[in-house]
């Protein structure tokens, strides 16, 4: 005699069933973190691409000012005329 299959109690298909609905139920979850963590990513690209033109702007910008090494170098440069001009003074009114 071929062994009898037992059919699940009430209970078991009861449990069952809640399984299923919690497995549906994570599965909705996911799909629908998923959709807001895509939606939040979309965003924060666009913001960094709107941050990297408002690098480029600054960069462009700054390109042509007057920055605090050209300023050191020219005070330099001055500096060594103003000594150059004080030295040929000395020497003719040493004369």
């Amino acid at each position: 005699m071929p062994p009898r299959s037992e059919s699940p109690t009430l209970f078991e298909q009861h449990a069952q069933t809640v399984l299923a609905l919690g497995m549906v139920g994570l599965l909705g979850w996911v799909g629908y973190t998923l959709t807001n963590l895509n939606a939040t990513v979309a965003g924060m690209a666009v913001e960094i691409q709107s941050l990297r033109d408002q690098v480029k702007e600054l960069k462009a910008a700054a390109s042509d000012r007057y920055t605090k090494t050209q300023a050191d170098r020219d005070w330099a440069q001055n500096r060594r005329e103003i000594d150059r001009i004080h030295q040929r003074l000395r020497n003719l009114e040493g004369r």
